[in-house]
């Protein structure tokens, strides 16, 4: 939904220019800038505009004393970009980003990672996350740990998942959500996006920073910015099941998800190296005695009894205990995501009543529910911490000077029936829209550009 945001221009996409290609840090650090890990754990995010959902993700956050850092925000990309971007791009940006950040800022390896879309909301602060990643993975004896929900995605990887284990309560991955320590961190994104078997870090931010110049000269993107992010650690995790099974050894390359091989076997081929895994129907690992290399030395595990994370699609029954949404398990999750069609639309199963959701969205019904649970000192007091507490970094990681905390909605452009007139473009805007347009064009040409999250109930729902 790029084109509800605002441009500094009236003319059609089409006659802008392009921008100038931008080049990427020759230095490992050079002009960035390195959060220092809060009671050693670094909160990411990967977000280049403002959408709906940071206002709920911030409001969360900062409640209950985190301080996440936003990577690859780019002004220039949501105000003037001209060339498409596919989804895919910013499923890379996921993957690249974090990827030169951890290795580039040399955080010791005790840190944790907790790594979020950004339409999730938060239900505790550090020490619950510390402890809750510590006993998952010490259950599991895994140190990356994904979240899980009800369905495969893709559904052809469906039959070569494990079993649930005993307490699960889902037991596919979803990549949405994930927590591990750096090191483990960067081994696995380095597999993801190719980086382990060649592809050069700077050929990737190259692309990253200059997505519609390369595309206008016929450059071809590399295989992270094609790829869904879910298909490559939904395959990373599946080929690991088979590597404990069988050894390793080099095999033949070919692309392609959940293909049949042959009489009596069904096989995957994950994407982060192109190889082929087989099973029998029975979900047991077929070993030719030709498989591939297990690429990483970190094992990957599911969060399956959702200590950290939970994906609201389908997850069915919860109730309000505390001020914190609960699962029909028991189960408390720390971060909740709303993947999907729950970004929008509440489910029966969830068993709230009409009265509780009326006239919300999901993600607003669960911070209404959060906040509950403060006092408006507190609240208050998480608000005025949104300058100090929230980093914004640039596509070249620098620092932003991004505040205050306010309400964004006012950066969406949409038809208003009954509106102001729009001469040039011929669509009516809301006076509210107007109004910020111009303050735009007031002030964008001096002082830091201006985040507007969350003033007022009553804004809000006028967004």
């Amino acid at each position: 939904n790029c084109n509800k945001y605002l441009r500094t221009s009236a003319a059609p996409a089409a006659a802008l220019p392009l921008p100038e290609e931008r080049q990427p840090p020759t230095g490992p650090r050079e002009g960035m800038h390195c959060v220092p890990p809060t009671d050693g754990v670094l909160i990411l995010l990967v977000s280049d505009r403002p959408n709906p959902f940071l206002c709920h993700y911030f409001a969360s956050a900062l409640l209950h004393g985190l301080r996440p850092t936003v990577l690859g925000w780019d002004r220039a990309s949501w105000i003037r970009d001209t060339v498409p971007k596919p989804w895919t791009y910013h499923l890379g940006a996921k993957q690249v980003l974090p990827l030169h950040y951890l290795r580039s800022c040399a955080y010791d390896n005790s840190t944790l990672v907790l790594f979020t879309d950004h339409d999730v909301i938060f239900q505790g602060g550090y020490v619950q996350l510390r402890r809750a990643y510590g006993e998952a993975a010490a259950e599991m004896g895994a140190p990356i740990l994904f979240s899980t929900e009800i369905d495969s995605f893709p559904a052809s990887l469906k039959p070569f998942y494990p079993p649930k284990p005993p307490g699960a309560t889902f037991r596919f991955l979803n990549s949405g959500m994930w927590m591990a320590p750096v090191g483990a961190a960067i081994e696995l994104l380095s597999s993801t996006t190719h980086e382990a078997v060649g592809v050069s870090m700077t050929s990737m931010l190259a692309t990253y920073l200059n997505w519609g110049p390369l595309r206008a000269r016929g450059v071809q993107p590399q295989q992270v910015y094609v790829d869904n992010d879910q298909d490559t650690y939904a395959g990373l995790f599946i080929a690991q099941r088979h590597a404990r099974s069988c050894p390793s050894a080099a095999a033949a390359s070919s692309r392609g998800l959940g293909r049949l091989a042959g009489a009596g076997r069904l096989c995957a081929t994950p994407l982060h190296d192109g190889r082929a895994r087989c099973f029998s129907p029975g979900g047991r690992a077929r070993c030719s005695g030709a498989e591939p290399r297990w690429p990483l030395q970190h094992a990957i595990s599911l969060d399956y009894k959702m200590r950290l994370f939970e994906n609201l699609y389908h997850a069915g029954r919860h109730s309000i205990v505390n001020g914190r949404l609960q699962h029909s398990t028991g189960s408390f999750p720390l971060v909740v995501h709303f993947n999907g069609p729950a970004k929008v639309a509440f489910e029966q199963q969830w068993g709230f009543s009409q009265q509780d959701v009326a006239e919300l969205t999901p993600p607003r019904f669960v911070r209404k529910t959060v906040l509950r649970g403060f006092s408006s000192d507190e609240r208050a007091a998480a608000q005025s911490s949104f300058g100090s507490a929230v980093t914004f970094l640039d596509p070249l990681f620098r620092r932003l000077e991004v505040a205050p905390l306010e309400f964004m909605c006012e950066e969406l452009v949409r038809p208003v029936p009954g509106g102001r007139k729009n001469m040039q473009g011929g669509v009516r805007w809301s006076k509210e829209l107007k109004k910020a347009r111009d303050w735009r064009r007031q002030n964008s040409a001096d002082g830091p550009p201006r985040l507007i999250l969350c003033r007022q109930e009553a804004d809000e729902d006028a967004c």
